[in-house]
């Protein structure tokens, strides 16, 4: 982006000071034909398209995807209400398949730590989710009165299948 930027600024500089009095060889090649001057100015000006070779780092951002429309906060309260009422089938729909596996292994694995708690009446109070391309990062306080805990949680979700799933999550009980 910092190139793009750059050259721009540069073909834009060019154009401005394009009629400086210092005579240049360009000025001596429009001084002898009138025909030359209209090819020269052709051939002789930069385009637009300067690449260096070096990526454009929009396009990285554009080859992550894009996530659904969906707010990714939707999915990291359901995934934890579901953790903390112990409801593992809705965990593992709401989980990528190796977040899933890897942090719970099966269903058996998932129920070991999982909760039992009414969670219907929590307060979440999420901060705005950072989306990159297919990706989210939330966060935010959530407060259970069964326990009277709060809990700094951050979700990691990933959105490549066209929907939110948990791919990571952490908290620090406050």
């Amino acid at each position: 982006m910092v190139v793009l930027v750059l050259g721009v600024v540069a073909v834009l500089a060019l154009t401005v000071f394009d009629g400086d009095d210092e005579p240049s060889a360009r000025d001596d090649a429009s001084a002898q034909s009138s025909d030359d001057t209209d090819e020269t100015d052709e051939t002789d000006r930069p385009t637009e398209d300067t690449d260096d070779g070096s990526e454009d780092p929009s396009e990285d951002l554009t080859a992550l995807g894009e996530g659904p429309d969906e707010d990714p906060n939707i999915t990291a309260r359901a995934f934890l209400d579901s953790l903390l009422e112990g409801d593992c089938l809705a965990v593992e729909g709401l989980t990528t398949p190796d977040y899933f596996s890897s942090e719970f292994t099966d269903q058996a694995g998932c129920e070991a730590v999982a909760g039992d708690l009414e969670m219907s009446n929590a307060e979440y109070a999420f901060e705005d989710a950072i989306v990159v391309g297919s990706f989210a990062t939330t966060s935010g306080e959530v407060y259970a009165p069964t326990t009277d805990k709060t809990l700094m949680s951050t979700w990691m979700l990933d959105g490549s299948s066209g929907e939110w799933l948990v791919d990571g999550y952490s908290y620090i009980e406050k």
